[in-house]
């Protein structure tokens, strides 16, 4: 059975780590508000040498007779290859081979077939590959379904607002329309309203 010393010491350290957490979290905050100012400012300085940069960088193309399409294809040109990587790989030696052209001796239509055989980056690469498809087909369908969603919801409305205008209509109008056939008709087949109207005239 535990002392009131062993409880009262855990207690202590309790308070003690506690505080200690306290203290962290309060310094992880700064830091992060202080990453955060960082980072503003490295992006104002940033486009600032830019901006300085530029009317120089234009003066020296304008006086060497550069266009933007020489820029162009020397940027394109200037871009880092892409690396290939193979598709098979030899477990044995670590020789590798797209599988494409004429093959080694080691890769073969079973050794094609053999998962040892296949090169654990392109494996790695051609999953990623297939996840990011994957992830953009179902973003799209996402975002369609969205789409269905809201012109669905503007139809409904259309027709609540329809209705409601149809209900705010005033009925004596339309009893008015109705009643006036009506009323011709009766004052047609009256004898002493015809009568009266001869007299009048």
């Amino acid at each position: 059975m535990q002392t009131y010393q062993q409880i009262g010491g855990f207690m202590r350290t309790y308070q003690q780590i506690e505080a200690e957490f306290v203290q962290y979290e309060a310094e992880v905050a700064a830091l992060k508000q202080r990453m955060a100012a960082l980072k503003e400012r490295r992006k104002d300085m940033r486009r600032e040498a830019c901006n300085r940069a530029l009317p120089e960088i234009v003066e020296r193309m304008t006086a060497a007779g550069i266009t933007l399409e020489q820029v162009r294809i020397a940027l394109a040109a200037a871009k880092p290859a892409v690396p290939v990587v193979d598709k098979y790989r030899n477990p044995e030696t670590g020789d590798t081979h797209s599988g494409r052209g004429h093959c080694p001796g080691w890769l073969t239509k079973e050794t094609k077939k053999d998962p040892r055989y296949w090169n654990p980056e392109w494996v790695a690469k051609d999953a990623a590959k297939k996840a990011a498809k994957e992830a953009a087909k179902e973003a799209a369908k996402e975002a369609a379904m969205r789409n269905k969603t809201n012109s669905s919801g503007a139809s409904v409305a259309d027709e609540a607002q329809a209705s409601n205008n149809a209900a705010q209509t005033p009925s004596g109008e339309v009893q008015a329309s109705n009643d006036a056939p009506h009323h011709s008709t009766v004052n047609a087949l009256n004898p002493l309203s015809q009568s009266s109207a001869v007299g009048a005239a």
